[in-house]
């Protein structure tokens, strides 16, 4: 049986750019802290980190064209999971520009189901998919740092357009 906070992992962001963040994820099932560079790098390090936990279970398997990959990835059978650190990581280790607990419940139609809360200012909400989480740490950072990057709008036209 696996406990079921298994994905609760703490997202620590230690440098945000222009859309762009990398930090540390700790889960207490992890041996150690995995560092990440990029929000695409850090949806994969976390779903591998799921996919080794065997928790959640994928939605879809992966399939390819290739001759080679014939045969299905076989699924990994589930096992006892080790704890490696306390939860008391939650309380003790602290991103630089932020701090965020996500708790993924579900991975269904190739994305992410859970909640997000910003530890930093005792903010949870539901999110639907992985975009919306990452959507929801950028706001974040955007908020904590004071400053609103538009990257795109459907509003105005750039200036070099017109």
């Amino acid at each position: 049986m696996l406990p079921s906070n298994v994905t609760r992992t703490l997202v620590c962001i230690d440098q945000a750019f222009v859309a762009e963040m990398a930090g540390r994820l700790y889960n207490p099932f992890a041996e150690h802290p995995i560092e990440f560079h990029g929000v695409i790098d850090m949806a994969t390090r976390m779903d591998r980190l799921f996919d080794a936990l065997s928790f959640p279970q994928v939605y879809f398997d992966y399939r390819s064209f290739r001759k080679e990959n014939t045969a299905p990835p076989a699924r990994s059978k589930a096992k006892e999971v080790q704890r490696y650190m306390d939860d008391s990581i939650f309380e003790t280790e602290k991103g630089q520009k932020a701090t965020f607990i996500v708790q993924v419940q579900f991975r269904q139609n190739a994305t992410w189901q859970g909640t997000i809360q910003w530890a930093d200012q005792k903010k949870t909400r539901r999110f639907r998919s992985t975009l919306e989480m990452i959507k929801l740490m950028s706001d974040a950072l955007e908020e904590e740092s004071g400053d609103s990057v538009e990257l795109a709008s459907w509003e105005k036209e750039p200036e070099n357009e017109k």
